[in-house]
């Protein structure tokens, strides 16, 4: 079965116009990043085997919400987390529980000094 000439009329007019969405460039469902999975800092910085990035919550996006998101993250000695808290809101706790989710899907290096802490940043941003 073919498309009709008047679908693809209309398919073609929303791709002239610019109103077909883009999802290429930034997914629908997660947040953009200050890096591609959160900025680091502190002894964080080369102990993270595998980064989890936050999803955007749909409510959040419906509404425009917006904002930065720094989280604190202690680990145990084995690479576990320790000690885990929102230090920076973003204002939306919708937004802050989805940074600390993600975070706790990390996996860390085993083997660190026990008490490395360091910070992560997070962008939640529409464009």
């Amino acid at each position: 079965m073919g498309m009709s000439k008047g679908l693809v009329m209309f398919i073609v007019a929303l791709v002239a116009a610019g109103t077909l969405p883009s999802y290429a460039s930034n997914p629908p469902n997660t947040a953009r990043t200050s890096e591609s999975s959160g900025s680091l800092e502190g002894c964080l910085k080369g102990k993270v085997i595998r980064k989890v990035k936050p999803i955007y919550p749909k409510v959040a996006r419906r509404n425009g919400w917006e904002g930065e998101v720094t989280v604190r993250v202690v680990l145990n000695s084995n690479g576990t987390i320790k000690y885990l808290k929102v230090i920076k809101s973003s204002g939306y706790p919708i937004l802050d529980s989805a940074s600390v989710a993600a975070v706790r899907q990390w996996k860390f290096a085993p083997n660190v000094p026990d008490g490395c802490s360091g910070k992560v940043t997070f962008g939640f941003f529409l464009h």
